[in-house]
């Protein structure tokens, strides 16, 4: 079967049409694509009266740049083809709203989101994923060291494109370099849009909240765990403030540090104190 209507392209090894409801059903090999992007699915079913189409099974999808700009899928990148596999697949309102449910995988580049469940909406300028998120944002810092991966694991994420603020919720991991952060629940800022990196899509800060825990291997397999109930991490320079709560910092070869504010710099190791108002700062050395 093979079909054609203006830009948008059809092909199947057998189609039912049902002419009173202008809907075609494809079976087996299914194909779409039109100037947007295109699908490949065991089944799709395509609306013609309003261009709705519905992907099931096996779906593997791209979804070209708007060429209009929509916004709402540049927490991966706005000037690459989407890619997408998904269990099932809907597309509504002109491609402005975007659904992908069962063993969805989105990928722009080595940037990619998976989950059981994405939907964008690129009038709303939002991403929202839920169940057994992970999201994989990759950066430059530029020092000649390569690139950088962060990896973000929580139940829940919702993305806003106009804030570029990423909210993980429900009991997050968070993996950069040799270091990770867990918490009940964090909010991960991207990089801002400037005229010379207005589609980057990396971290630049992040503030975690709730029973936080930092764990740093060093290189020399020295490691230093931290706690408190609230971190804000640079990634800059790799600063880790932690506050609120009892915060305190072990050094598996030093010992143990406590004080109102920690802020710790794991690039260079290096540890500064700010202590309570009239009270000293605690700090337990380990014996050699």
């Amino acid at each position: 079967f093979r079909y054609e209507e203006g830009g948008r392209k059809a092909t199947a090894k057998r189609a039912y049409l049902e002419q009173n409801i202008n809907r075609i059903t494809l079976f087996d090999k299914a194909q779409v694509s039109d100037e947007s992007g295109s699908a490949l699915a065991d089944k799709i079913i395509m609306n013609q009266a309003n261009g709705d189409m519905d992907a099931i099974g096996h779906v593997v999808s791209s979804h070209a740049p708007d060429k209009n700009e929509k916004p709402g899928t540049s927490m991966l990148d706005n000037t690459k083809t989407m890619q997408a596999k998904s269990d099932q697949m809907q597309t509504r309102d002109n491609n402005s709203k975007i659904f992908y449910e069962g063993n969805a995988v989105l990928w722009q580049g080595a940037n990619r989101i998976s989950a059981n469940v994405i939907h964008i909406d690129r009038d709303e300028q939002t991403l929202e994923a839920s169940g057994n998120v992970v999201s994989e944002l990759v950066d430059d810092k530029g020092d000649g060291a390569g690139p950088v991966f962060t990896v973000v694991y929580a139940p829940q994420l919702l993305y806003r494109d106009d804030t570029r603020i990423a909210d993980y919720t429900g009991g997050v991991k968070l993996e950069r370099a040799k270091m990770t952060v867990t918490s009940g629940k964090l909010q991960a800022f991207l990089t801002p849009k400037t005229e010379n990196a207005k589609d980057q899509s990396s971290l630049d800060h992040a503030f975690a909240d709730g029973d936080v825990k930092i764990y740093h291997v060093l290189a020399t397999g020295r490691t230093r765990t931290g706690v408190s109930q609230h971190c804000e991490y640079f990634t800059q320079d790799d600063r880790v403030i932690l506050n609120g709560g009892s915060p305190q910092m072990l050094d598996s070869y030093k010992g143990i540090t406590k004080g109102r504010q920690l802020t710790y710099f794991s690039g260079d190791d290096r540890l500064v104190v700010d202590g309570e108002k009239k009270a000293l700062v605690y700090t337990q050395m380990k014996k050699r």
